[in-house]
């Protein structure tokens, strides 16, 4: 109880969804706009915006660096 308040001020009306499909559906197909995000760190917010997930990085250029990382 102690940091209720402040937990609800962070995610507030905010709905987790399975995935992206889902979660837009859920923001902005129903009567009412939702901020949502997905278990994957997908977040719409109530104005439609959208941040977060994308791919892993790949390819020469991102496993020329791990393995720089890794020599050391």
């Amino acid at each position: 109880m102690q940091f209720q308040d402040a937990f609800y001020f962070a995610v507030q009306n905010t709905l987790v969804c399975d995935t992206i499909e889902i979660a837009t559906h859920t923001a902005y197909n129903l009567d009412k706009r939702y901020r949502v995000v997905t278990k994957n760190g997908e977040l719409i917010e109530l104005s439609g915006t959208m941040s977060g997930g994308g791919k892993p990085k790949s390819g020469l250029m991102s496993a020329k660096i791990v393995d720089e990382f890794s020599e050391n």
